[in-house]
């Protein structure tokens, strides 16, 4: 709504306390602050005001020389009593406050209600422009989306913080972010649900520019943005408290006829008063009715007010369209429509509100962005669609599954097999809303189940550690549910680190659970990444249909069965997928199907996932059937291990492929080059066969990572063969050929250490007395390799190690931050070690800056798990833990 500045006052600046050039009104149309190409108009909703003064330091904060007028020609259709100015420059960057004299004559001085950024140093909002610096991005489509519901403040404190953990979160296989409200808040520790600054990203988090740094790197990265909006209520503070200094046109003092409570004044004008309102509501409470009461104070926003209402309607919108993100959860829309959760007082002015605010999205150009509501109710009005501007819905396209998760989180912790309803399990995993599949979140774990007097599931289930057979299985038994589910899956912050307690604002995520609990963290990305068809052979589990064919309740003699199979299709035939479920501690080694055995049971199944790997916690069974290669034809016939989500699919999962490793060189030979092998599943055996110029062959066996010295230049083809069942008389095949070899080699290592060939010589020499660089056995050694790095400038290293390390030990990273080895070596317990447990080896990325040194060293028995890593200096630092080694791309040395 912004047109050219066509006219101004001009006024000379004397000194720096002087106006800048201006006209009031303002001619532009627009809330709030907008930057044109050589104007910066300002506009403010001001109800029972005599002057408003526009101060900051773009005029050494002089109170009154740059005045508002009223502005007579604004649109009616925006409500009355809006004043305006437009400054004859582009503010961009300068801070400012309005100061209010209202119709009483008392002075206030407030933020701007349309903040876009708080700068609390400089004392005022900052103007922002915010049309540039914003990458492109095309949202997955609603059936292809896997949330992760987290908290900015405590997933990593800030939004910058949150970019840094976005390996982690690209790894997991996510592809949406639904962030807890981001808005600004009172104060700097909060969930975010009392929020002030309804227009800026929170300062804390690092406010628009931090903001706008995380958009662009998820979108960067194939993520969606959501953001969690609150309209239902708000904190006191100056963006909106008695805003103009005055409370409601009643005297101060009042009964609340819903809590009985005294409350000494309202919050004025964008608020609820005590008073029997909004016109034309009804009374069938035996109550007097009082909008303005809510579960957390007197401070419902007043939808009834026209002004109010462009307010909120603005803000809804501005988050999709100025600060790009992808959809909305609005939270508690029951509360806007209701006085309470009991649903017998109706605010028919809030309801309204949510359907305009759903029904402006495709005027804006955001019909596709993401609208979900968390009402509590599961009620079809929420997600039904309405004509424009009428008739019934509220238009949200999903609403999170509220009364589904407390059912099947009441499964899941339920402690006799015996009693646990496999019928609720159905019902969850095949509900929908309005006929869509995409209109109910589903989810075993969010902010409020793991809150609120409750803790975390894995913690309800063996309090206080969660850290139990049981809590491990039945976690990742619900959140495999959800994932196989008809709906939009989510899950929350930690659940994949098998996080304990509860979720708490002043709890920080333990990023070193993702080394003790890395298995789990495997479990959730492989049943994720079925969601999502990242493998092209799991496509069903997007699609609408859903099937189910068995349900086992439990028997005569076998009460504690607990089984259930269903299909999942897109369009049906080539693309459904097989899920069993087995919620029983009991291993099927034979579980027979063969009754139920219709037409797709006679087609050729082959094991996607299943979440009872052995090597997703060494307590748990592994199937011996439990191979990708896992075929039946005709019988029906499965095996189940205990509390599993097993996902079946028409085709076989991709041939293993693999990497490798090496820096440039001076061309000279011989040449070392490392392969690592990328294979989603675990293989049980593994053969390389190498051939090149002069007959060259080169066959190794039963290693995942070898590591090959060439002697002779040329290219070489390379062919992975990894077998996959116990008897090996399954395999699978690869023919990746990696030519031009001679233009790579890992170089420059001295003593184990890798040096880049542009660290000078002086730094080359040995820093340990014991190190080696063979892929052998090196549980002896004491240290593995230390690396000392003084440069002039940041350099960023690539270093990998291969060898077993012992079924009991771990090979942990050590930065020591003064370079002076062995010493004040320290130890980030809010940060992530990188351990490694009983595995064959691992590659990392590192930068240094000047002056730091690495130390990589194995830690032997009960204490592998207690050494940290200070991570503050070290980027994209993680191994694809138990098993999925990636390799990095050519040119190791930056």
């Amino acid at each position: 709504m912004r047109s050219v500045l066509t006219c101004c006052v001009l006024l000379i600046a004397a000194d720096a306390g002087a106006a800048p050039a201006f006209v009031a009104p303002s001619p532009t149309s627009h809330f709030g602050h907008a930057v044109g190409t050589n104007f910066t108009s300002f506009r403010v909703w001001g109800p029972e005001c005599s002057n408003i003064f526009i101060m900051g330091s773009f005029n050494g904060w002089n109170e009154t020389n740059l005045p508002l007028a009223r502005d007579i020609a604004f649109p009616a259709t925006y409500g009355s009593s809006y004043w305006s100015i437009a400054i004859n420059s582009v503010l961009t960057g300068h801070v400012y406050k309005y100061v209010i004299v209202n119709d009483e004559g008392r002075k206030v001085y407030r933020l701007d209600p349309w903040t876009k950024n708080v700068d609390w140093a400089r004392g005022g909002a900052e103007v922002i422009d915010t049309g540039a610096g914003w990458t492109s991005f095309t949202r997955p489509a609603f059936n292809e989306l896997v949330l992760y519901e987290l908290h900015p403040g405590t997933f990593n404190q800030t939004f910058d913080g949150l970019v840094g953990r976005l390996g982690h979160l690209k790894h997991l296989g996510v592809n949406g972010i639904q962030l807890m409200p981001s808005a600004e808040f009172g104060g700097e520790l909060s969930w975010g649900y009392n929020p002030e600054g309804y227009y800026a990203p929170e300062s804390s988090y690092g406010g628009f520019h931090g903001w706008r740094r995380m958009v662009n790197a998820l979108h960067s990265n194939g993520m969606a943005v959501l953001n969690d909006v609150v309209y239902n209520h708000t904190s006191g503070g100056e963006f909106l408290w008695q805003w103009n200094g005055k409370h409601g046109s009643y005297p101060p003092g009042y009964v609340c006829g819903k809590c009985n409570q005294y409350i000494p004044e309202d919050g004025g004008m964008f608020y609820f008063g005590p008073a029997p309102s909004p016109p034309g509501a009804t009374e069938d409470h035996q109550h007097p009715w009082n909008s303005w009461h809510t579960y957390w104070g007197h401070n419902r926003p007043n939808s009834s007010r026209e002004e109010v209402r462009w307010f909120l309607r603005s803000n809804y919108l501005y988050w999709l369209t100025e600060l790009h993100a992808d959809g909305v959860r609005a939270d508690s829309t029951i509360t806007m429509r209701h006085l309470h959760w009991d649903k017998l007082e109706y605010i028919p002015s809030g309801n309204s509100l949510l359907r305009w605010m759903n029904t402006s999205r495709e005027d804006a150009g955001q019909g596709s962005a993401v609208a979900i509501a968390e009402d509590t109710q599961n009620d079809w009005y929420i997600t039904t669609r309405p004509q424009k501007g009428e008739g019934d819905g509220c238009g949200f396209d999903s609403q999170w599954h509220n009364p589904g998760v407390h059912a099947l989180r009441a499964e899941m912790k339920t402690a006799n097999d015996a009693d646990r309803n496999m019928d609720t399990i159905r019902d969850h995993v095949t509900w929908a809303n309005n006929g869509r599949d995409t209109a109910l979140v589903k989810y075993i774990s969010c902010h409020d189940e793991n809150a609120n007097g409750k803790m975390r599931l894995n913690v309800e289930m063996d309090y206080p550690n969660g850290t139990s057979y049981w809590a491990k299985k039945k976690s990742t038994l619900g959140a495999g549910i959800v994932m196989t589910a008809v709906g939009i899956p989510m899950i929350f912050q930690g659940d994949e680190l098998l996080m304990d307690k509860w979720f708490s604002d002043a709890i920080p995520l333990d990023w070193s659970r993702l080394n003790t609990y890395g298995g789990i963290t495997e479990c959730y990305r492989g049943m994720i990444h079925c969601r999502l068809n990242r493998y092209g052979t799991t496509k069903g589990l997007t699609g609408a249909g859903c099937y189910v064919f068995h349900v086992n309740n439990g028997w005569p003699g076998h009460e504690g069965d607990k089984v259930i199979a269903f299909t999942r299709y897109f369009s049906g035939g080539a693309d459904d997928v097989l899920v069993i479920i087995n919620a029983c501690n009991q291993t099927f080694g034979d579980y027979d199907l063969h009754a139920e055995a219709n037409t797709f049971l006679k087609w050729n199944w082959y094991l996607q996932y299943t979440s009872n790997r052995k090597c997703y916690d060494p307590a748990w069974g592994g199937a011996t059937k439990g191979a990708e290669a896992t075929h039946f034809v005709t019988n029906g016939h499965f095996f189940l291990g205990p509390y599993s989500v097993n996902i079946y699919g028409l085709g076989k999962l991709p041939a293993p492929t693999a990497d490798f490793v090496m820096s440039q060189t001076n061309g000279t030979l011989p040449r070392l080059v490392r392969f690592h092998n990328r294979c989603t599943s675990l293989p049980r055996w593994y053969r390389w066969d190498i051939t090149g110029p002069g007959g060259y062959t080169n066959i190794i066996q039963g290693t995942p990572n070898p590591a090959v010295l060439f002697t002779n230049a040329g290219p070489y083809d390379v062919a992975l063969t990894c077998h996959v069942q116990a008897d090996n008389t399954t395999e699978y095949s690869s023919g990746t050929n990696f030519p031009a070899l001679l233009s790579f080699i890992e170089s420059g290592w001295v003593n184990g250490a890798y040096i880049p060939d542009d660290v000078p010589a002086a730094y080359h020499g040995p820093l340990a007395t014991a190190v080696q660089d063979t892929p052998t056995d090196w549980t002896g050694w004491d240290t593995l390799a230390a690396l000392r790095v003084h440069t002039n400038d940041t350099r960023r290293m690539h270093i990998s190690i291969a060898g077993s390390i012992g079924q009991d030990n771990a090979i942990v990273l050590l930065l020591d931050t003064d370079a002076a080895l062995g010493a004040n070596v320290l130890p980030l317990r809010g940060g992530c070690t990188d351990v490694v447990r009983a595995m064959a080896g691992m590659h990392f990325d590192t930068e240094f800056t000047p002056d730091r040194a690495l130390v990589i060293k194995p830690v032997r028995g009960p204490n592998a798990d207690s050494a940290h890593l200070d991570y503050s200096d070290i980027l994209n630092n993680r191994n694809d833990y138990l098993g999925a080694i990636t390799g990095f791309a050519s040119g190791a040395s930056e």
